[in-house]
């Protein structure tokens, strides 16, 4: 049983995490719209909305769609460790997405065997602290978002490729820390709601046994 709840934790626990990434990708388009007018993107790099939208959708869909191979930007060069550093992004969002669906199976095939339930209950002071340590790095990210960033990108990769020089990759000019603290605050809220309805799923649970 101990082996049972440790697979649970990690599995709720990659799954609210890789869901707050997905949807996250997903509203991103709705959160670089808004933050490419409200910093008046197009007088930083003197294009149009249009043109800015089109180059980061480009981006997106190099980033999102694994058949594709090759980043091409209508507006923007790259240099090759730019390159580098957005196929590594690509092979961690992809890696997201197979997490993603092989949580959600397992999670599924728990439910389908009546063990979701028991599951949850049993696991709910780890669900909970789960949100917790998700808050206190909010708490962290709201007092200094840029050490936040900078540990997160030390975590993910082990070169220094993410520095972009906008000299030699200038599409990092259009993507400012703004925006990717704009998608961190909503990847945060995304998850807290998730962990939050599993929590209340295994307190209505357990106050039902009582």
């Amino acid at each position: 049983m101990l082996f049972l709840n440790f697979i649970f934790d990690l599995t709720l626990a990659l799954f609210t995490i890789t869901s707050a990434v997905m949807v996250t990708i997903i509203a991103s388009n709705l959160i670089f719209w808004l933050d490419a007018h409200y910093l008046q993107l197009d007088l930083v790099v003197n294009l149009s909305q249009k043109q800015i939208w089109h180059n980061y959708q480009q981006v997106l869909d190099y980033l999102t769609r694994p058949w594709i191979s090759k980043l091409k930007m209508t507006n923007f060069y790259s240099s090759a460790s730019g390159l580098e550093h957005f196929r590594e992004v690509k092979i961690l969002f992809i890696l997201a997405l197979v997490v993603w669906i092989l949580c959600l199976i397992l999670l599924t095939w728990w439910w389908k065997k009546s063990q979701l339930q028991t599951l949850t209950v049993i696991n709910n002071r780890f669900i909970m602290g789960l949100g917790l340590i998700f808050v206190v790095v909010a708490f962290l990210a709201a007092i200094d978002f840029d050490d936040i960033f900078i540990a997160f990108h030390r975590l993910l990769f082990r070169n220094n490729d993410w520095l972009f020089d906008p000299n030699t990759d200038p599409i990092i000019k259009i993507l400012p820390d703004t925006f990717f603290a704009h998608c961190f605050l909503f990847a945060f809220v995304v998850f807290e709601l998730l962990v939050f309805s599993f929590w209340l799923y295994g307190h209505k649970k357990s106050k039902q046994v009582t």
